[in-house]
């Protein structure tokens, strides 16, 4: 979800995502649904590319995902959260 979040411009590919993170595509496609599912991302109309594209959609959920993530972190170091 982080990587999606901060993304300028909101579109990717499964592609793009799995590089950045050095992870395989097929460990992303249950995550990928489960976004789908829930409308945090939606497909874009096919085009002649090879690539499906996808879209962040607009939601609290991806600030939310940044803001776990920052209180992870804080956790992990012993520092405080606040």
């Amino acid at each position: 979800m982080l990587e999606i979040a901060d993304l300028a411009d909101g579109i990717f590919t499964l592609t793009q995502v799995s590089k950045a993170l050095g992870v395989t595509m097929s460990s992303l496609q249950n995550a990928r649904d489960a976004l789908l599912e829930v409308e945090l991302i939606s497909r874009l109309p096919q085009t002649d590319s090879r690539f499906q594209y996808l879209v962040r959609n607009d939601s609290p959920a991806w600030q939310w995902a940044r803001d776990l993530a920052r209180i992870a972190t804080h956790a992990a170091l012993g520092e405080p959260t606040a």
